[in-house]
């Protein structure tokens, strides 16, 4: 396990935020900490993450919701697919 620490600020820092969104879609995420820090007249959030490091040829969830250039990840069909998934599905909307 390791730890990496985020200080985002509240207001107007879109680049901040989006680096610790790259960060949780790139890493098995196992536990989040958020504080809200008010010092020397600045105000942001202090983010804890708790990960596991990914290995080069892993996959993970994570993958089907990555940015893709006109690609649709293949592995998250079978999930759509699934007949496990759809038959839940099915009956809610069978007993509507």
């Amino acid at each position: 396990m390791q730890v990496r620490v985020f200080s985002i600020p509240m207001e107007g820092d879109e680049d901040a935020q989006e680096d610790l969104n790259r960060f949780l879609r790139g890493h098995k995420v196992l536990s989040i900490d958020k504080v809200a820090v008010v010092a020397q007249g600045r105000q942001f959030w202090s983010i804890c993450v708790e990960y596991l490091p990914r290995r080069i040829g892993d996959s993970s969830v994570a993958d089907c919701f990555a940015p893709r250039r006109s690609e649709r990840p293949r592995h998250c069909d079978a999930c759509l697919t699934d007949a496990s998934f759809l038959r839940p599905l099915l009956r809610a909307t069978m007993m509507r």
